[in-house]
């Protein structure tokens, strides 16, 4: 349910916020900004990226076609991953693997309940639910996480993008929208499954 609310709520999110900033930054100027102003940050260009940047440790790799985009949701997600790569967010960064590992130990212990005899399967469904409370519990920390990361890349964005009363609003309702995506695992661990064995 919670992954379906999170479905949901960032829906076409790109689309939704895909307002022209008035003072028509593109995203190589935030990002020159952003090395100039806070903090070096190591920078690879990539063309085949279905998001505008994606941040590793220290470093970003950012999307070849949005680099001159100069709508919100392109710049704001762009200096949320700069934030994000900063060594200390290591959790936030890696929480989507936890997840999926979690959930992916989560239906072999279901499926294996419903194979092996009775004796084992109580254990084995006591087992997946157990798996499921460690991840909802894991999922809350990450949002709580994802919350503060998000917070901090609202206050760089309102200062390198220069954005006036309405586009604060806006960006601040995209960075509530954006912390639910640590709910969205299940969505996730089945398309990544999907695109495995149907490439």
């Amino acid at each position: 349910m919670l992954a379906i609310f999170a479905r949901i709520t960032r829906y076409k999110i790109a689309e939704r916020y895909d307002y022209p900033l008035g003072s028509m930054t593109s995203s190589s100027e935030a990002l020159e900004n952003y090395v100039k102003i806070y903090r070096q940050v190591n920078i690879k260009v990539h063309n085949v990226m279905p998001s505008p940047a994606i941040a590793e440790e220290e470093f970003v790799i950012i999307n070849r076609d949005k680099i001159y985009d100069s709508t919100l949701y392109t710049n704001f997600f762009t200096l949320f991953q700069l934030v994000l790569s900063k060594k200390e967010n290591g959790f936030a960064r890696k929480v989507f693997l936890i997840q999926n590992f979690l959930f992916f130990l989560q239906l072999v212990l279901f499926v294996l309940s419903l194979i092996l005899q009775i004796n084992w399967s109580n254990v084995l469904i006591i087992g997946a639910i157990a798996l499921q409370v460690i991840n909802i519990l894991l999922s809350i920390f990450g949002f709580i996480n994802y919350q503060e990361i998000l917070e901090e890349a609202f206050e760089v964005s309102a200062d390198l993008l220069d954005l006036d009363e309405v586009e604060q609003a806006r960006a601040e309702s995209l960075q509530n929208d954006l912390a639910y995506t640590v709910y969205e695992y299940p969505f996730e661990f089945f398309k990544r499954l999907f695109s495995f064995v149907i490439p």
